[in-house]
């Protein structure tokens, strides 16, 4: 069985370098695009998450070795640059997210510790903080 945490594993992974925008794609399509009917029914993803995790599949349909659409280096090129920056703004918009669910929700957050990360997140552009992981 799937799991989200797998997802944003895999974001993280590709966020930090370890994977490259293909191998991205390819492992993305796998674990979420071709089983998309398996996310859209179940409740497991948050709106807000199922939101992004279509922006991501948008582009990640073009770049994976399973598309049946070739692209010329340009475009290629292009594809690669706008996954790079939306996979950014993905995650900063999770991690608040997410951190305002540890916070509120879990309350596994003191408002303190939520406003450090915050902080580290916004105002520094800290890229290297996620809020929270989810099982």
């Amino acid at each position: 069985m799937k799991t989200k945490k797998e997802i944003y594993q895999l974001i993280y992974r590709y966020k930090d370098g370890n994977i490259d925008e293909i191998d991205f794609s390819d492992d993305y399509y796998i674990l979420y695009v071709m089983d998309k009917g398996y996310w859209s029914n179940n409740l497991i993803l948050k709106k807000r998450e199922r939101i992004c995790f279509d922006k991501i599949s948008e582009i990640t349909v073009k770049l994976d070795s399973f598309s049946e659409e070739k692209l010329d280096q340009a475009q290629t090129y292009e594809a690669k640059q706008d996954l790079k920056t939306l996979i950014l703004q993905v995650d900063r918009e999770l991690s608040v997210y997410n951190l305002l669910y540890q916070l509120i929700i879990c309350k596994t957050l003191t408002v303190h510790e939520f406003c450090d990360k915050y902080y580290l997140i916004y105002d520094l552009n800290d890229n290297t903080v996620t809020g929270f992981t989810p099982d």
